[in-house]
């Protein structure tokens, strides 16, 4: 578990567009769009809402914590995983590549299927703070987990919280 990241961050477009963000980034990567200065300018120029150069680094990180990309001499990379992805566009592999690198990913969704309740997120960050070394005083980065796999198609929202799919 030492290993993952335990900072994951949306990506830009639309709640319901991280994926198809995602898979246009691998794409212009894969294009040699592979340093951080001309990825910058990719997401401020594809995104209108991206508007910062530090906000644009933040979402280069994105695919790099999920295990996606690789920074290699100032160069970025697609990883073994990050060219599966973009080949098979498979959600599945994609969701599991991600657990493997991002803390308490995976766990979320088997919070919810075990309890075989709904929960909230009062429920879930207080799950998450029981059972992982994290401090989150606010519903960020709990959030951002959520809206990743309910774009992955593990989990819905529902009225009272988040139920599984």
């Amino acid at each position: 578990v030492s290993g993952k990241s335990r900072s994951l961050w949306p990506l830009p477009g639309g709640t319901n567009s991280y994926i198809d963000a995602l898979f246009m980034y691998l794409e212009a990567v894969s294009q040699g769009m592979n340093t951080q200065k001309k990825l910058t300018k990719w997401y401020i120029s594809n995104f209108e809402n991206v508007k910062s150069e530090k906000t644009a680094h933040g979402y280069i990180k994105v695919p790099k914590n999920m295990g996606l990309t690789s920074m290699n001499n100032g160069y970025v990379q697609l990883t073994d995983a990050g060219k599966k992805v973009l080949e098979t566009k498979e959600t599945d592999f994609l969701y599991e590549t991600i657990s493997k690198n991002i803390l308490a990913f995976d766990d979320i969704v088997e919070f919810i299927k075990t309890s075989g309740e709904i929960q909230s997120e009062q429920s879930i960050l207080e799950f998450l703070k029981e059972n992982f070394d994290i401090e989150w005083s606010t519903y960020a980065q709990v959030n951002f987990r959520l809206i990743w796999l309910i774009n992955l198609g593990k989990i819905k929202k529902v009225e009272q919280g988040y139920a599984l799919s």
